[in-house]
C-alpha cells in the first residue's frame, strides 16, 4: 500500500512539474482567412474550409492539418 501511495505521489509531482515548465496560454489565430466550416469524415478524420475556399484535412483528431486544395480552383490570396 505504501509503495502504491509513493507511485501516485510521484506521478502527481511529475504532472505538476511538467505543467509548470511547459504551460502556455492558448491563443486563437485571427486574420483575414478564418475557418468557416469543419466536417467529421469518419474514424479520426476531419476537414475544414476557410472563408477563401482553402480546404484542410486532419487524420489525427485535429492535432495537425495539411492543405488539400482550394474549392474555387484559384490560388490563395496573400496579404501583408
Amino acid at each position: 500500500m505504501v509503495k502504491r501511495l509513493l507511485y501516485v505521489s510521484a506521478a502527481i509531482l511529475c504532472l505538476a512539474l511538467t505543467y509548470q515548465l511547459g504551460a502556455t496560454h492558448a491563443q486563437a489565430r485571427t486574420g483575414t482567412n478564418p475557418v468557416v466550416s469543419v466536417a467529421f469524415q469518419g474514424a479520426n478524420t476531419f476537414a475544414a474550409m476557410t472563408s477563401v475556399g482553402d480546404m484542410y484535412r486532419s487524420d489525427d483528431f485535429g492535432a495537425s492539418w495539411r492543405f488539400t486544395g482550394n474549392v474555387f480552383g484559384a490560388t490563395t490570396p496573400t496579404g501583408p
